[in-house]
């Protein structure tokens, strides 16, 4: 069986969970069991992550992020494992990784019992993940955008006076594709302004129509506001 993948980007949050005391794990449990059903971590989380660094844990963001990332990788379809699985999976990937802590046996079943818990302490981190999943299972995911306006002056043959002038905007979009970011860049006149704003004041328009079936089906919406 092959040794579980660790992002890299993950091992700073996995030596605060290593290093955590029961008191910390504890308080943990309990800021995950009232973390919102949301895919806003900035803005909904911000009770949560305030209590997280009460008890003294500043990347609490990352933390809830990589629990995240773990009930993604339980939903694997082509993998289905269960918490207690794929958490001892972790721990083994944590030992054999250098750039992080070594763990001995009985450190490796508490880490991973550990894990266990934090998996199953919050139902929302699962529907979060799957929400997630549904999102960036595409080819490519807008992340941002902004827009450049320059004039760019006309001139006639043998005449160094400009005779006129064009407004050029510059639109760059920067999106993932294959979990990296790439940009994409085009040039929009006045006219390719306004029909952009009324497409994108259409689409909101529908999403207000479509939050008030979901509203009335008494389903949770998984905002990103």
């Amino acid at each position: 069986m092959a040794l579980f993948e660790i992002p890299k980007r993950y091992y700073p949050t996995l030596r605060d969970l290593i290093a955590l005391n029961e008191q910390q794990a504890s308080k943990l449990i309990e800021a995950l069991q009232e973390l919102p059903l949301s895919l806003n971590s900035k803005k909904s989380l911000a009770t949560v992550l305030a209590k997280l660094k009460r008890i003294q844990l500043s990347h609490g963001e990352e933390i809830i992020s990589f629990l995240s990332f773990l009930h993604y990788s339980l939903e694997k379809e082509d993998d289905k494992i269960i918490p207690q699985e794929l958490a001892f999976d972790v721990a083994e990937a944590v030992n054999n990784e250098k750039n992080l802590p070594s763990l001995n046996q009985v450190d490796k079943q508490n880490f991973s019992n550990r894990l266990v818990a934090f998996l199953q302490a919050s139902s929302s981190l699962g529907i979060i993940a799957k929400g997630e999943k549904l999102f960036w299972d595409n080819e490519r995911v807008y992340l941002e955008s902004r827009i450049l306006t320059d004039i760019r002056t006309v001139f006639q043959e043998f005449n160094e006076e400009p005779v006129g002038a064009v407004i050029v905007h510059n639109l760059r979009i920067t999106y993932r594709q294959n979990d990296q970011e790439q940009e994409l860049f085009m040039a929009l006149d006045e006219s390719s302004l306004v029909n952009l704003s009324q497409q994108i004041a259409r689409a909101r328009a529908k999403v207000k129509a479509i939050k008030n079936v979901i509203e009335k089906a008494e389903i949770t919406h998984l905002s990103v506001d």
